[in-house]
C-alpha cells in the first residue's frame, strides 16, 4: 500500500490494489471531509466494450457516523473464528500507527 495524498503530516489515502493489462484496475481508499471513500477505476477494454467510454469508476462511501460500525463489521468478517484476534488487531493498529491501548487483567 503506498500513500497517495498527505493531510496534516500523515496519508489520508493508499492504492490498495492495482492491476495492469487490457483493463487496468486501480483500488484506492481515502478520507474526504467527513467521508470514507472505497472506490474503483477500470480503464480500457472492458469498460469501452461494456459502457462505450474509456472509464468507469465506482465507490462506496461511509459517513463518519458510520465508521464504527464499519470497524467492528470488518473485525467480525475477517477475524471471527481466529483465536488471534485481539493480537491481531493490535498488530494492525501498531503497523499502521492507529492510536490504540493495550490491556490485560492478570
Amino acid at each position: 500500500m503506498l500513500p497517495i495524498l498527505h493531510v496534516s503530516g500523515r496519508p489520508s489515502s493508499y492504492e490498495l490494489y492495482r492491476e495492469e493489462g487490457r483493463t487496468p484496475r486501480v483500488v484506492s481508499v481515502r478520507i474526504e471531509g467527513d467521508d470514507l471513500i472505497v472506490e474503483t477505476s477500470d480503464r480500457g477494454e472492458i469498460p469501452r466494450r461494456l459502457m462505450g467510454d474509456v472509464d468507469y469508476e465506482f465507490w462506496t462511501i461511509v459517513e463518519r457516523a458510520a465508521w464504527p460500525d464499519l470497524a467492528v463489521a470488518l473485525v467480525r468478517e475477517f477475524l471471527s473464528g481466529d483465536p488471534k484476534a485481539t493480537e491481531r488487531v493490535r498488530e494492525i493498529c501498531e503497523l499502521h500507527g492507529v492510536p490504540h491501548e493495550r490491556g490485560s487483567w492478570t
